[in-house]
């Protein structure tokens, strides 16, 4: 084989090769675009209760799904809610005030908080909502150890990273600006859960809180009302 290290030529034909968009990893066949990766660009829904299904749903995420996809699953998951009512609605424990039948019109109609809150416990998620231009972070949901976050930007996209701001509770005032209330401000849909702060006294509290083992007091001072509420509404069970 040493030979052939001995052979000289005249010409460098590498030196005549001419770039071009057939040039193996110069080019992105899409938009000739020269070393620049192709990127798929990020989808954004108009509506969160899509975006919710879209990135959640097995059939969705393995592409399986036409035109149709979310107008079929919508109608889908709402007649389970009848034909598998055991399972699909009966067994979240909800209160009797939130109706199957609401449920199932606003998962047709969209758009309605009865509906996202409804999608937390079918695909078993934690839900925060992440404002980019108003910088503020939103808990719908706390019950479940998956927590997935949805960006708003002028639409829905779920959102990857992590947010280092505050996470405020849900309340008539910040849930507005994204949803319809077709809950009329009863945002504790669970039984054994508590009723609207303004059903309780502070006493009240103070008892339920003592029976739930959680301090009454911050420092040397007692803690508020609202700090009592929220604490309470944070426990995924209230004896």
């Amino acid at each position: 084989m040493d030979h052939f290290k001995n052979i000289k030529y005249k010409k460098s034909f590498v030196k005549d090769i001419k770039e071009s968009k057939y040039t193996q990893g110069l080019y992105s066949p899409k938009n000739n675009i020269k070393n620049k990766p192709i990127i798929k660009p990020e989808v954004k829904y108009k509506f969160l209760l899509d975006c919710i299904l879209y990135t959640n749903d097995p059939d969705s995420i393995l592409n399986k799904h036409g035109k149709g996809y979310v107008d079929n699953k919508r109608m889908e998951i709402a007649v389970d809610m009848d034909e598998k009512s055991d399972e699909c609605f009966d067994n979240y424990n909800y209160k009797k005030s939130f109706k199957k039948k609401l449920v199932q019109k606003n998962m047709i109609n969209l758009n309605y908080l009865s509906s996202i809150l409804y999608l937390c416990d079918y695909f078993k998620i934690s839900l925060i909502i992440y404002d980019k231009h108003k910088n503020k972070c939103i808990s719908l949901c706390s019950k479940y150890d998956k927590t997935n976050i949805y960006m708003f930007d002028n639409g829905w996209i779920k959102y990857n990273d992590k947010v280092d701001i505050d996470i405020d509770k849900m309340n008539p005032e910040n849930i507005n600006d994204y949803f319809l209330d077709d809950l009329n401000k009863n945002y504790n849909i669970y039984e054994g859960g508590l009723n609207n702060i303004s059903k309780y006294k502070l006493k009240d509290l103070q008892e339920i809180a003592d029976k739930n083992n959680i301090s009454l007091k911050q420092g040397t001072k007692n803690k508020l009302k609202k700090q009592l509420y929220d604490e309470l509404n944070n426990l995924k069970t209230i004896i």
